[in-house]
């Protein structure tokens, strides 16, 4: 997804919170390119550190540790504040709470760039859109819309997450007990020249997978789409 990558994987660590040892994380994301599913492209660890904070590890199919991400909760579990750093190229995304507006700030070998963006309704900071489509469920049917602070591009951008079937997705079979969702820009003129992100959720309306822009870009630099599977320990 070429504008809102959200990273929304992102983003993505609004999973039911585990506790977890020094080493165990409480959720596993492996991801794979969209365009050749049996290529690994990274795979991402979920710690717990307690007190409303959690981290995000980033492996290369090396085990070469390429990425993290810190969010504090204390602000809302659809709205946390984040830190997201990609190692390899001196790239860092951020969000904070700040006098009543979110400050997003973008960073590019050592050149910030900031703005400050008004507290919208239903407003949602990068993980935190899978915390806000689990509550907001049962208006999945009609769409559920909401505000997305995009770090990237420094300002609210309007999405809706509506709920799909298995076969408008990219996902190959489908699970009886999933919840698909398609997660798109509200606007529907732009939206078809954006593609769409692709959601499934399992019964606990956890994220149980994720087609679309990834929040990494690729070896060289650029920009591409993913695949990823969550695994939990229960």
């Amino acid at each position: 997804m070429r504008v809102f990558s959200i990273a929304l994987l992102m983003a993505l660590n609004v999973f039911s919170i585990h506790a977890f040892g020094e080493v165990e994380s409480y959720a596993t994301g492996r991801a794979y390119y969209l365009d050749k599913r049996d290529q690994p492209a990274y795979r991402e660890e979920y710690f717990n550190d307690g007190g409303g904070q959690q981290r995000v590890l980033y492996f290369s199919p090396g085990e070469v540790l390429i990425g993290r991400k810190l969010l504090d909760y204390h602000t809302g579990k659809t709205a946390p504040d984040f830190t997201f750093e990609d190692l390899r190229f001196s790239r860092i995304l951020s969000a904070k709470h700040s006098d009543g507006g979110i400050r997003l700030t973008k960073e590019i070998e050592g050149k910030p760039e900031s703005q400050t963006i008004n507290v919208q309704k239903n407003q949602v900071i990068d993980a935190g859109f899978v915390a806000a489509i689990a509550e907001n469920k049962n208006e999945l049917a009609q769409g559920f819309e909401f505000n997305f602070a995009f770090a990237d591009r420094l300002k609210n951008i309007s999405l809706r997450a509506q709920s799909v079937n298995v076969e408008s997705t990219p996902f190959a079979q489908g699970e009886p007990s999933y919840t698909y969702v398609k997660m798109a820009l509200n606007n529907r003129f732009l939206a078809m020249f954006l593609d769409p992100i692709y959601l499934a959720f399992d019964q606990k309306m956890r994220l149980a997978l994720y087609a679309g822009r990834s929040n990494l870009t690729n070896q060289n630099n650029e920009a591409f789409d993913v695949l990823i599977r969550y695994q939990y320990p229960d």
